[in-house]
Parts: C-alpha cells; sequence; structure tokens
C-alpha cells in the first residue's frame, strides 16, 4: 500500500487544526518534520494520527508537557528489541469507559470522534437506566 502524501493545507482541514498549529507542533517536537525536502515536503498518515491523538489529549485537559510525554512513551532499554510501534487513538466516553482506535485503520477526524463519543455516552446511559429501572 502506497503511503499518502499529505500537503500541509490537507493536514490542516483533515485534523481540524490550523497551519500555524501544525507548525507549533514540529517546533515543538510533539510532531515529526514533514517527510521530503524543500518545496516537495509531504505529511503522512501517521501526522495525522499524531495530531488527532494530540488534539484528545488536550481535549482531556493534558498540558503540553504531558502530551509530550504520552506521545514519546517511556524510554526503552537499549538491549531489548522493541516491536514496531503502532500509534492508536483513545477515546474516553465516559468515567470508566473508552474506547481505543487503532491509527491509519478507520478515516479518524475530531469531528467524527465526538460524534462517537456522544453516540456510546447516550446508548452506555440508557443501558444504565434501563438496568436501574428494572430493579
Amino acid at each position: 500500500m502506497e503511503e499518502q502524501k499529505l500537503s500541509i493545507g490537507q493536514l490542516s482541514e483533515m485534523a481540524g487544526l490550523s497551519r500555524r498549529a501544525i507548525r507549533f507542533y514540529v517546533q515543538s517536537g510533539l510532531l515529526p518534520a514533514p517527510a521530503g525536502a524543500g518545496r516537495g515536503h509531504y505529511y503522512t498518515d501517521e501526522h495525522l494520527q499524531i495530531l488527532l491523538q494530540i488534539c484528545i489529549l488536550k481535549e482531556n485537559r493534558h498540558s503540553l508537557d504531558e502530551i509530550a510525554a504520552i506521545i514519546k512513551g517511556p524510554a526503552a532499554p537499549e538491549s531489548t528489541q522493541i516491536p514496531a510501534p503502532t500509534t492508536w487513538t483513545r477515546l474516553e466516553v465516559c468515567p470508566g469507559f473508552e474506547i481505543n482506535i487503532q491509527g491509519g485503520r478507520y478515516p479518524v477526524t475530531p469531528a467524527r470522534l465526538r460524534k462517537l463519543q456522544k453516540f456510546v455516552s447516550q446508548l452506555f446511559g440508557a443501558n444504565t437506566t434501563e438496568r436501574e429501572g428494572s430493579k
């Protein structure tokens, strides 16, 4: 499967962020620099998944330092063989209930995540009410 090459404009639209915010995340080290050189540089699905993860973490009121620690993860010992990393998006629906979405499998946008969160929250709330009503 060929890697998707996105311009900063396309990435901005898909992630729901301004170009300035994307550049800020690159400069601050939260987002890897675009691939390619000069005018030929481009972003990939990996960049999009990281930006979506940043958006979710910001919505959950994490500081930039906390976001950096979460994205980069703990430092691993050098002698340990590490499997290829995968990006997951964690969506907290309500206290004690979360959804994890593997990056690259589904076209995920902040708007879709909010819809999913609302739907599951309503569904979960309806199930709780039904159980309580049957006592």
